[in-house]
This record gives structure tokens, C-alpha cells and sequence, in this order.
């Protein structure tokens, strides 16, 4: 009998190992987790079993949980539909899942989650039972002509749910990236850059709070989250505080868009949308997107995004690039790791938002509008040829080295890697530079066109030293950074990135 009570205390410990450890590392930047000790003295044991059950609790956050939640894995997602409903034609959510009983036989028991982006903007998210209903749905909406029954004429959008990866890779050598132009570029005024990203992690870099300034802004309806630098939109549903990044993909590039710059004029705002296994959802960067836009973005980092067919682009994403447009926030995104060439294989799948990059698309007037604001990025060699895997084509704007660069992951470790996320980072930086010489945010209009000009010219701040990258007659401006071999390093390979 001891023996079996033994060995189930021992499995009780084992399954709560993760949870210390978790309880012991998660935080916000100004608690990392450490227990304070104001008067000096050791706390009482007590106190102390009754913080460290505290911390357990404070780990059980939303992420933590979104690790294993069954809405991050494919199965799940596609039984997801994403909603930006039409407040004109009705009220609320269930005003719309009534219309749909009674359009399309979907009972609302078939529907088993609802979920809210956040309160600044209609989009909701709605699971149904299986995917077969989901299905029966949109084939329903699909098949709908508003212009047959001109009163019936309803702007609400909806589009599946999709699960997004990170993807990277790591090399054992690398070079750093550097510029004495971008590191010195004086500033006249602040530049907001929300990283949309797997968050970041503060710890062992004494700078952070040079990027990282206080607390961010947030919805005023998420009062029970707690002010924090950053918020968490893994799981947008319980948006929280803990932005700290597991992954070591947003950590990377909070550290290559602000390492070596001297200005305190830039401030980063870390906004989680992929989990400590790389994976996120459609739903979280389309609300993310919204938070950044709605409080003061000047320039949205955008470092991943999802695979899709022409035929399933989305009018949802394509509403949050337009309101972009129209509050003056770029969107820098990574044109994608999977070599495809955009001009000549239209029948494969694509990587967006980086597609829309320069595209004109129909705007809610019915006009057509250039989404001059999303610049997509490809990556290049050390020989300033394209990187194998980079995406191109056309419709990719810009590019810069993005394949064996130096950097910094989880605790400040040295890292090397690839990918054009990485190329990604560098080109926001860039770009921060230059939309820093705009005086007032509301009388800056700089667009891509205005930023690719100057490089082009190689007049501005930032471009002393241009070059092109030419690659299957393409003719693309490549900023001004400059590689230099470091010291070979040592990397942890035993981590498998998504």
C-alpha cells in the first residue's frame, strides 16, 4: 500500500515539475518571478508556500494553457469561422447565428464557442461542432446574391479560421548586421513599432527599457487586464498581461530592430499572437492588428502569416489594411520561406498579408485603393543574391540579408538564424528611421513609394550606400546594412522551431 501511494506522490511531483518551472519564470518586465524581499529578511515559510501556489496560478495563464488548447491545431481551427459583422444590420452576434437558423438550418446548438476579438472592433469568432457544418454554411453564403434582394444587402465578412507556424532555422556561424547611419539616425519625434510576434523576453538585457517604455494602451473595456508593456492575444478571448516570449522568434526581433540604436525616440510594443510552439491563429493577428492600430501605431511588424490560395483571399484582412492605410501605419511582413516564385506558380498557395503588398484592392466605397503601406520582404545570401528559400517576385518590394544573421533568443543567448522574418526586422528598423523625420504623425504621409524613392536615390539618412538586388530580372532596392563576420558560436540545436 505505501509503495502505491509513493509512486502516485511521485507522479503527482513529475507532473507538477513544469508547473514550478513555469510559476518560476512567468511575469510581466517589472516581476520576473522573483520574490521581494523589502525588510531584507528571508520570507516566512509560510508566505513563501503561500507566493509560490500564487505564481502556479499567475502561469496558468492563457498561453501557458494555449500550449496545449485545443484551438491551436488544425483540427480545431478548421471548425472556426472568423466574423466582422455588420453593426448597421445587427445588433449583436446572435442577432446574425438567428438569421443563420433560419437561412441555413444551422441550430444553435451546432455552435459550441463564441468568442469577441476585443471591444473596439465587431470581429467575432464562432466554432461549430465539426467542420461539416462550418462548411454547409459558407457554401450557403457563398451561393447568397445580395443583388437579387437589394434590401437584404448585408456587409458583414466572414472567412475561416487558419492556423499560422512560425518558420525558421538556425545556423552555427553567422554575421551581425549593422549601420552606423540607421544606429545614429536622429529622430524628431517618437516612433511606435507594435512587434506582432511570440512576445519577447527581457531578461539579461539591460536596454530594455530604453525600446520598452512603461505600459502600453490598451481597449478601455479590458480593464481587468492589468496595464502592462505588452499584452497577449494568443487567445484574444482572455487578452492578458503576460507578453514574455517562450518561442525566442519575437525576442529575436525586438533585439535586431533596436540593438545598437542610440535614440530614444523608438518604442516597441510587444503584442503575442504565437505561442511557445510557434503556432497562432488567423483570429489573434487580425484583432492584434486592431489593437495596434486603434492606439498610435506607427509601424506594425508582422514577421509571419499564413499560407492561402488566391481564390480564398480575405476581405477580412484586406479591411485591416485599408484602416492601416488610413491612419498612416505600415505593415512590414515577411514575404515567406518557401522559395516560391509569386509571378509564376499562381496556382500554389501564397503568404499573406505579404501579398498584398503594393496591391490595389476594392475599398468599402467600391473604388479601388493601392495598399501602398504593406512592404513584403524577401531575404538575401551574404552575396546579396536571393536566399534558396525566400519567396519573390513582383510583388515583393524589398529585400535584405536575412540568412545566416546574428542575434539574441530566450536570456539574452546568442543565436543564428534564417528566414525572411529575420530580413523582416531589419527593414522595420530601417523604415523607423525614416518616419521618424516626419515632425507631426497626423501631417506625415510618408508611403512605400515616397521610402523606396529615397533609397532608390540614395540621398536619404539611411541610404548612403545603396545597391540593387536583381534576381530573374527583378529590380529590387535593397537597404543599406552591411555584414560582418562574428566568431563561430555555439547553438542549442535541440529545439525544434514550427
Amino acid at each position: 500500500m505505501k509503495k502505491k501511494i509513493t509512486s502516485h506522490l511521485l507522479l503527482i511531483l513529475l507532473m507538477l515539475l513544469p508547473v514550478i518551472s513555469m510559476a518560476q519564470t512567468e511575469g510581466s518586465l517589472e516581476n520576473s518571478g522573483k520574490i521581494e524581499n523589502l525588510d531584507g529578511n528571508e520570507p516566512k515559510f509560510g508566505e513563501r508556500i503561500k507566493r509560490f501556489f500564487k505564481n502556479v496560478g499567475e502561469a496558468l495563464t492563457p498561453d501557458v494553457i494555449g500550449s496545449f488548447r485545443s484551438g491551436i491545431n488544425e483540427k480545431q481551427v478548421a471548425k472556426e469561422l472568423i466574423v466582422r459583422l455588420d453593426t448597421f444590420r445587427y445588433n449583436n452576434i446572435s442577432n446574425l447565428i438567428d438569421d443563420w437558423q433560419i437561412k441555413y438550418q444551422i441550430g444553435k446548438e451546432e455552435i459550441v464557442r463564441l468568442d469577441s476579438c476585443n471591444c473596439g472592433r465587431p470581429i467575432h469568432l464562432v466554432e461549430f461542432k465539426d467542420k461539416y457544418i462550418l462548411k454547409r454554411l459558407t457554401d450557403g453564403l457563398s451561393t447568397t446574391d445580395p443583388a437579387k434582394n437589394p434590401t437584404e444587402v448585408d456587409s458583414t465578412r466572414v472567412n475561416d479560421n487558419m492556423l499560422i507556424n512560425l518558420n525558421w532555422t538556425k545556423e552555427k556561424e553567422g554575421y551581425e548586421l549593422f549601420d552606423n547611419d540607421v544606429d545614429n539616425a536622429k529622430f524628431d519625434r517618437m516612433v511606435t513599432v507594435y512587434l506582432l510576434d511570440s512576445g519577447v523576453d527581457t531578461r539579461k538585457w539591460d536596454r530594455a527599457s530604453k525600446f520598452i517604455k512603461g505600459n502600453a494602451p490598451k481597449y478601455s473595456c479590458l480593464s481587468d487586464v492589468p496595464e502592462s508593456p505588452g499584452y497577449n492575444y494568443v487567445c484574444p478571448e482572455k487578452v492578458n498581461q503576460h507578453y514574455r516570449d517562450y518561442n525566442g522568434h519575437g525576442t529575436f526581433g525586438m533585439r535586431a530592430i533596436t540593438e545598437n540604436m542610440e535614440t530614444d525616440s523608438l518604442r516597441i510594443i510587444p503584442l503575442k499572437i504565437f505561442n511557445r510552439k510557434g503556432k497562432g491563429t488567423f483570429f489573434s493577428m487580425v484583432c492584434a492588428m486592431y489593437h495596434a492600430i486603434d492606439h498610435g501605431a506607427d509601424i506594425i511588424n508582422l514577421s509571419g502569416g499564413y499560407r492561402a490560395l488566391i481564390s480564398e483571399e480575405s476581405s477580412i484582412m484586406e479591411e485591416v489594411l485599408l484602416e492601416a492605410l488610413e491612419n498612416d501605419v505600415f505593415v512590414v511582413t515577411a514575404a515567406g520561406n518557401g522559395g516560391a516564385n509569386w509571378d509564376a506558380d499562381t496556382s500554389q498557395e501564397r503568404r499573406y498579408p505579404a501579398v498584398y503588398g503594393g496591391r490595389s484592392v476594392i475599398n468599402n466605397q467600391g473604388g479601388s485603393t493601392k495598399l501602398s503601406n504593406v512592404i513584403s520582404v524577401a531575404a538575401l545570401k551574404l552575396n546579396r543574391s536571393r536566399s534558396n528559400f525566400s519567396a519573390h517576385g513582383s510583388k515583393v518590394q524589398v529585400a535584405t540579408f536575412g540568412e545566416g544573421i546574428s542575434g539574441y533568443t530566450l536570456k539574452g543567448r546568442k543565436t543564428v538564424n534564417n528566414g525572411t522574418s529575420i530580413a523582416t526586422y531589419y527593414i522595420t528598423k530601417i523604415l523607423a528611421t525614416e518616419v521618424g523625420n516626419c515632425s507631426q504623425k497626423e501631417r506625415c504621409k510618408t508611403t512605400l513609394a515616397d521610402f523606396i524613392s529615397r533609397l532608390d536615390e540614395c540621398n536619404s539618412n539611411v541610404a548612403q550606400n545603396c545597391y540593387f538586388f536583381n534576381y530573374d530580372n527583378e529590380n529590387k532596392i535593397v537597404v543599406p546594412l552591411w555584414p560582418r563576420l562574428i566568431n563561430t558560436i555555439t547553438v542549442n540545436t535541440n529545439r525544434n522551431f514550427e
